[in-house]
């Protein structure tokens, strides 16, 4: 019982960041098809370059994410979005189970398209709840409703620390696999 729940937490961690992110009318910096590599961006000249961005995204009139980058490239030849240094907070509730408290998501790059459900993180994310859940992870890719960390995942919260080589959930939460030498612990101190 307490696997299942060190799994569902991590799953409700990366499913809640992922269903924030592509939910549409939310900002599309984290919305590509999943090519967009570190060495990818700046290919183009960008068409508006703005420097230290702020954002909120609302719904039914509440603020259900905000955050910031250092700076956000848009090209409108292509309708890329690339943002720098970006660090973004969801509130509890409708995407972020509300047992999680809220979510913080933090990656050096993020690049995406305006249109699309998909969408990717990388250069070192980071995504932590004030409950305490804390998951590292060199990229995190989104596509529909599907997250994946094609990389090294380290998850740990109240209760468990689990380390895999990679990760594939549904954006739900109802399946979460680790897998390639998964190792961790459940129960006691992290």
């Amino acid at each position: 019982m307490r696997r299942h729940l060190a799994t569902a937490a991590l799953g409700a961690v990366l499913a809640a960041t992922a269903q924030a992110a592509c939910s549409p009318g939310s900002p599309s910096v984290i919305n590509t098809i999943g090519d967009v590599a570190a060495g990818a961006l700046q290919q183009e000249p960008p068409d508006v370059l703005l420097l230290g961005v702020a954002f909120a995204r609302l719904s039914a009139g509440r603020v259900v994410a905000r955050g910031t980058g250092r700076s956000v490239a848009f090209r409108r030849a292509s309708g890329k979005v690339e943002v720098d240094g970006l660090d973004v907070r969801m509130a509890p509730g409708g995407a972020v189970p509300a047992e999680l408290g809220e979510l913080r998501v933090e990656a050096p790059r993020a690049a995406g398209f305006l249109t699309g459900r998909a969408g990717e993180a990388f250069g070192g994310v980071v995504v932590r709840s004030r409950r305490g859940d804390q998951v590292k992870t060199e990229r995190l890719v989104v596509e529909g409703e599907e997250v994946r960390a094609p990389g090294r995942v380290e998850a740990e919260g109240p209760g468990y620390a689990i380390h895999g080589q990679s990760l594939a959930a549904r954006a739900d939460g109802t399946r979460v696999e680790l897998s390639g030498g998964v190792s961790g612990r459940l129960g006691g101190e992290p």
